[in-house]
């Protein structure tokens, strides 16, 4: 499972690193990962993307909404940047 969302993310290679020798985004989207890894029912963010270019936020955002919609879930809390963001790819997609 964490290998299936570390490759939507274009990560994969992450894996064979030390944490050590990541950038410090590389380091918040592992962190990310870790808080996926025990199939969590709730998942909190709180500024998950701050720092993070463009196309890694819309590669974050679409994960977020993947989840939540395979997931059904019912609450859903975030920071408001990435509200936003979340909220302009889903008109983008629909």
């Amino acid at each position: 499972m964490l290998e299936g969302f570390a490759a939507q993310l274009g990560l994969s290679e992450l894996f064979k690193k030390k944490t050590c020798k990541l950038s410090g985004g590389q380091k918040r989207l592992v962190n990310f990962l870790i808080g996926l890894a025990n199939n969590p029912s709730l998942i909190l963010l709180d500024e998950v993307i701050v720092g993070m270019d463009e196309c890694t936020v819309e590669k974050v955002v679409k994960l977020i909404n993947s989840i939540k919609k395979d997931k059904n879930y019912d609450n859903y809390f975030t920071s408001g940047r990435l509200l936003k963001r979340s909220m302009q790819y889903k008109r983008k997609t629909d």
